[in-house]
């Protein structure tokens, strides 16, 4: 829509949405949302089925909702709020007024002949890979591996209820219905559900190539990826929720390779990743039924395909140099990045349930 001149990253959300200003809401720009900053990453009541269902209730929950902080002054992952709000904004700025899903579908998905969806028709119930947990000597060897992980669940699960883990448990007990297990989803009653946050669905193949058209420019023109992709709005910041330092984008989690580039993309739960890399001009994606116990780029999994394709890259002189100023400029921020791509746009990515075609030059890593 910024590519369209519907919308500006730096309007107030109140020139779309003028009920939202309500309870010191109404400084939150679309900049501030999109980089997890504006103090909604919970809400005060319990988010039911039926306000699901229902984007005028949806909209009053947020209307009435005092920021979780003073906005811009804290970041914290708005893991199921997020999407929710963007909704929103979307049924007011579209000139169809349709919703986020309707609009993915009908202006991205379909065009571009992409096996994604929010919210799964039960006509796909046939495909869709049930989740499962990882054995439990897989969990113990990603906590070996990264000992951070044993720091966040530290944080998280036994620091006192009044300190980080609220955030956690508000965030929780804002859908407290779906229960604690990422397995609830292999309830089809759930994954129907319109849950922009939550209930995406597809193949990695797909997913890449979503990414892919970005790097492309296929799908936004260059001066809008210009505006998207700048430096990180959040540099290497500790986000209340997550218990680890963070660096945001619009709408983007900012990481690195090993050669010290930025991957901009979006971590999913139990390892799903998919990265841009634009110096480099590549995009991938690691989808996986079997959930893993580490977060983001900590999955071991995800770690040793990534490492395997950049080495690829780098034995056929593939991998381009940062410039020297860039690379003084970039050293500030840490994380390590963790990836699989593609390669006609260059595309990597996981195995999906369906064929490849012949003229695909695609990397497959398969993984449960």
């Amino acid at each position: 829509m910024v590519d369209r001149g519907l919308v500006a990253y730096d309007d107030l959300v109140t020139k779309y949405w003028p009920e939202f200003g309500q309870n010191d809401k109404e400084k939150i720009t679309i900049e501030i949302l999109l980089s997890h900053q504006g103090g909604l990453a919970y809400v005060d009541k319990m988010i039911e089925e039926a306000d699901i269902m229902d984007w005028r209730r949806m909209s009053k929950i947020f209307e009435d909702q005092k920021p979780n902080w003073t906005p811009g002054q804290e970041v914290a992952y708005h893991a199921m709020t997020f999407g929710w709000l963007i909704d929103q904004l979307i049924r007011r700025i579209d000139p169809g007024k349709r919703s986020l899903s309707q609009f993915f579908k009908e202006e991205i998905a379909e065009p571009h002949n992409l096996d994604l969806t929010i919210g799964a028709p039960l006509e796909l119930e046939h495909r869709i890979a049930r989740l499962a947990w990882a054995p439990k000597f897989l969990a113990a060897r990603e906590l070996i591996q990264y000992p951070t992980l044993l720091k966040m669940f530290w944080n998280g699960a036994f620091t006192p209820i009044n300190l980080r883990n609220r955030m956690l448990r508000n965030v929780q007990q804002n859908v407290a219905w779906m229960g604690s297990s990422a397995t609830i989803f292999n309830n089809p009653d759930i994954r129907s559900l319109d849950i922009p946050s939550a209930t995406g669905m597809g193949t990695a193949r797909s997913l890449a190539k979503l990414h892919a058209l970005i790097v492309d420019g296929k799908l936004l023109k260059a001066e809008i990826l210009e505006k998207l992709f700048s430096d990180p709005i959040v540099l290497n910041q500790m986000d209340s929720l997550l218990l680890s330092n963070v660096s945001f984008g619009k709408g983007f989690f900012y990481t690195k390779n090993s050669q010290g580039q930025w991957l901009i993309g979006h971590p999913g739960l139990g390892g799903q990743n998919v990265k841009m890399d634009l110096t480099n001009e590549i995009a991938f994606a690691y989808l996986c039924n079997g959930l893993k116990v580490g977060h983001s780029d900590l999955t071991v999994t995800f770690i040793r395909l990534q490492n395997a394709l950049y080495e690829c890259l780098r034995e056929n002189n593939l991998l381009k140099e940062i410039p020297e100023e860039k690379t003084e400029q970039n050293s500030k921020t840490v994380t390590e990045g963790n990836n699989l791509q593609e390669t006609s746009s260059k595309n990597i990515h996981q195995t999906a349930p369906m064929p490849l075609e012949a003229d695909d030059k695609t990397i497959l890593a398969s993984d449960t």
